[in-house]
């Protein structure tokens, strides 16, 4: 099986990085033909690292989740090395496993190099909106129902703070005209709104829990979180995916327990330092795959 070796074509906007590269490395090899990659947030923290935690980011509003951003792999198993996936969507074989790999993860394979669905980077835009969380919730659920949700890149509320982050991008003209449809939303909603210089808040070196849940009970874990962990949380609104900053971890028994409740509903809860158990069905599907490639699971 052909490995899938290091490249960067800025046209076709992809590149192949090895996993463990730090995103500040990243940036300083495609910034020059204005490309970034939006879904990893940390500039000290690896691609790999980042991935494990959570296949959702803020940026996911508009892109997607990093399964849909990682074209392909080279990946270690049981000390062999196989490659997955290619460089360009259309043409490549094993995008599902791919995609399997990178949404949920598996201990038993270990992505070695990652190839990334690039994006050019464009002028944005991001404002802070302030106000009672109620108020707020009406302004991110009337948002995310709407068709300028297809125009938002970020609809992030920092559950704690009772502030909501929106960013977008394009042309000049675009920008002011979502600048004034957001603007007009807040005040119905009797909201401030600030212009604000987006970034996302935690760092990997944060002690970080997240929870994927349905849209409707996003609250009722948010609220379960403050109880238990207190510190703050980012609920990424179009994704129902939050991410927990706190000054300790959940244990892995209560981790355990919650994720038993998540994965009814296909979610699921993880630290940055423990992840449960796979879910059974997902392993059957990556056996199955793994035979067809005539690999012993």
């Amino acid at each position: 099986m052909t490995r899938l070796k290091h490249f960067y074509d800025p046209d076709d906007m992809s590149i192949c990085v090895p996993a463990q590269i730090k995103l500040s490395e990243l940036k300083s090899s495609i910034e020059k033909d204005q490309l970034y990659f939006p879904l990893a947030w940390d500039d000290d923290a690896s691609l790999l690292d980042m991935l494990k935690l959570s296949p959702i980011s803020s940026y996911s509003m508009i892109y997607g989740s990093w399964a849909d951003n990682i074209l392909g792999m080279n990946i270690s198993y049981k000390g062999q090395e196989i490659s997955i996936g290619g460089r360009v969507v259309k043409n490549v074989t094993g995008f599902d496993f791919t995609r399997a790999i990178a949404y949920g993860g598996w201990s038993i394979l270990e992505p070695k190099d990652l190839v990334l669905r690039l994006r050019p980077l464009n002028k944005i835009q991001s404002v802070k909106i302030n106000g009672e969380l109620e108020d707020l919730l009406s302004f991110c659920s009337a948002l995310a129902r709407s068709p300028w949700a297809l125009a938002i890149d970020v609809l992030d509320l920092n559950y704690s703070q009772k502030e909501v982050y929106v960013s977008f991008h394009g042309e000049q003209t675009e920008i002011e005209v979502l600048l004034q449809e957001m603007a007009k939303r807040a005040k119905n909603n009797q909201l401030s709104i600030t212009a604000y210089d987006y970034s996302f808040p935690f760092s990997m070196k944060d002690e970080l829990t997240v929870i994927h849940c349905k849209i409707s009970d996003s609250m009722q874990w948010c609220e379960l979180m403050q109880k238990e962990l207190a510190g703050t949380g980012i609920l990424h609104y179009g994704n129902a995916s939050i991410i927990w900053k706190s000054e300790q971890a959940l244990s892995p028994e209560v981790i355990d327990q919650w994720n038993q409740e998540l994965a009814i509903d296909g979610g699921f809860i993880k630290s940055k330092n423990y992840s449960p158990a796979i879910n059974s069905n997902n392993e059957a599907s990556h056996h199955k795959y793994l035979e067809q490639l005539g690999l012993t699971p």
